[in-house]
């Protein structure tokens, strides 16, 4: 019987001994993974500032004039015209200033500043919102590619047109350009 008390205490101490191992290296990882917590929660603070302060940047660059500043977090619309600017190096900013602004209830010299692109449509969250019953939700995407700024119709009933000349393909425009969004007339320039 001591035999088999003696093997049974000896089993007894090994699986002991292999449950203390196992919380050892639990221990470890735990430990670990607290080291990796705090570490993700300064880079998320950092982040987090930086966000901050990119946000401050674009929010201090206000628009040509008439329009207001669209708020780049969670995609949130502003109901009145926005100008969708983004920081990025100096380079050409295209402006565009509609023609008729007291037709469509905006302050004379309404204008926007686009920097790298903007959807121009009646949709709340278009990055140049123009509400006229003519003008699609997703009417025109204004885009700056290396050779130049480049006008799309997004398929739309009532047509964009460059100089009277309704357009179905991408369009290259250059400054002085009239451009058109259903009924809408706007000047396009560089600045």
């Amino acid at each position: 019987m001591s035999t088999s008390y003696e093997s049974q205490l000896a089993a007894h101490t090994a699986a002991l001994r292999d449950q203390e191992a196992t919380i050892a290296a639990l221990t470890r990882q735990l430990v670990e993974a607290g080291e990796e917590r705090t570490r993700l929660t300064a880079e998320f603070a950092a982040t987090i500032r930086e966000r901050d302060a990119l946000q401050s940047t674009v929010a201090s660059s206000a628009p040509l004039s008439g329009g207001t500043l669209r708020s780049m977090e969670h995609g949130a619309a502003s109901s009145s015209p926005v100008g969708l600017l983004v920081a990025d190096p100096p380079q050409q900013i295209a402006q565009i200033a509609l023609l008729e602004p007291h037709l469509y209830g905006m302050a004379r010299g309404t204008s926007f500043a686009v920097r790298e692109e903007a959807t121009i449509g009646r949709h709340p969250e278009s990055a140049i919102l123009i509400d006229e019953a003519y003008t699609s939700a997703h009417h025109a995407q204004l885009t700056r590619e290396a050779d130049g700024w480049w006008l799309i119709d997004l398929g739309t009933k009532n047509g964009t047109y460059v100089n009277s000349v309704r357009i179905n393909e991408p369009t290259q425009l250059t400054p002085g350009d009239v451009l058109r969004f259903g009924r809408v007339r706007v000047s396009f320039a560089l600045t």
